[in-house]
């Protein structure tokens, strides 16, 4: 399930989340319990006023960030990256081996409002029981969105029935200083749950934290992103020189038209270590170490006079005995549990 799957059927709606934007309907805030979301109508009609009260009374917090996330995404444009080839798949699985033990204020990303979808290569696999529906479903898209003035990260894991799996990471204004990896780690426990939120089944959160850390360990390292374009210059080009449309049609079909994305194929995420010569190891020679991943990590590290200034350090992860490796990353299997 991609950008243009679940939010182009839903073209009609998109002037409601425009308004929502200029309105301010959602506003956050930083309080004492973490991130703060409110909500109002101003401005929305009857009828728009009902639907959106109707979603957020019955799915609370999950359908705020949903319409923010949204919202932020149509009035500004879906900022896409797409990682179809095969380095590029590799590396969407080296980067959820990456722990994330660094602070909201140590992350950043190109856009403020990025969309990563997953190569169903990625994600087949991966099967989740859905409490809401009864039926199951998989990872497709992670919507981050990250505000440098507050310090908060809300993101969205999108399953391919337009289930979402939903986030709110912060800098608490405190000594914990706790970190994105431990925060993620709390949502997919469990151990931390907003107020007024859905149900999730364990396979979700483990999903949907790997998923989460591929997206924020790739989006981070905006070295070697190459803007593409947009997904369709050539309609873009006759709409531009239409004379049927109003200029509110055309600005808007081409502002939500995806702009895509793509890595350079020489960025690698990870580290490869090989065997030698392919022989077994111990005493009899009769065993191998599988192909495997050695996990990573972001860190905080202070340097410079007195230790005073910060700076993160990125240890890459390794697959060991690569040159074991055969087939297309998209067949092997992970073990998540």
């Amino acid at each position: 399930m991609s950008y243009n799957k679940i939010f182009l059927p839903n073209k009609r709606i998109f002037p409601f989340f425009e308004k929502l934007e200029e309105n301010k309907n959602i506003n956050i805030r930083i309080g004492e319990k973490g991130v703060e979301m409110s909500y109002n109508v101003r401005g929305l009609n009857l009828k728009e006023a009902s639907a959106f009260l109707e979603m957020v009374e019955g799915k609370g917090i999950n359908a705020l960030i949903e319409f923010y996330l949204e919202m932020k995404i149509i009035k500004y444009g879906p900022k896409i990256l797409r990682l179809d080839t095969e380095i590029g798949k590799r590396n969407l699985e080296a980067a959820e081996q990456i722990d994330l033990n660094i602070l909201v204020t140590d992350y950043f990303q190109p856009y403020e409002t990025m969309i990563l979808e997953l190569p169903p290569s990625y994600y087949k696999t991966r099967i989740a029981e859905c409490p809401q529906s009864g039926s199951t479903h998989t990872p497709s898209m992670v919507v981050i969105n990250y505000n440098t003035s507050l310090r908060y990260i809300i993101a969205g894991v999108y399953f391919d029935d337009a289930q979402v799996v939903t986030y709110l990471i912060y800098d608490p204004d405190n000594e914990q200083q706790e970190t994105i990896e431990s925060q993620l780690i709390h949502a997919r426990d469990g151990t931390k749950v907003h107020d007024f939120s859905l149900a999730t089944s364990k396979e979700e959160r483990v999903y949907s934290y790997y998923a989460m850390k591929s997206a924020m360990n790739i989006l981070i390292n905006d070295q070697g992103l190459i803007k593409v374009g947009k997904e369709n210059q050539k309609y873009v080009e006759r709409l531009k020189k239409s004379k049927k449309n109003s200029a509110e049609y055309v600005e808007r079909e081409i502002r939500t038209m995806p702009d895509l994305y793509e890595f350079d194929q020489n960025v690698r995420f990870f580290t490869e270590e090989r065997s030698g010569n392919g022989s077994g190891e111990g005493s009899g020679g009769g065993w191998t170490n599988r192909p495997h991943w050695r996990k990573g990590h972001r860190r905080r590290q202070h340097y410079g006079p007195g230790n005073k200034e910060i700076k993160v350090v990125t240890i890459k992860p390794v697959l060991v005995n690569a040159d074991r490796f055969r087939g297309n990353m998209g067949d092997t299997r992970v073990n998540l549990f």
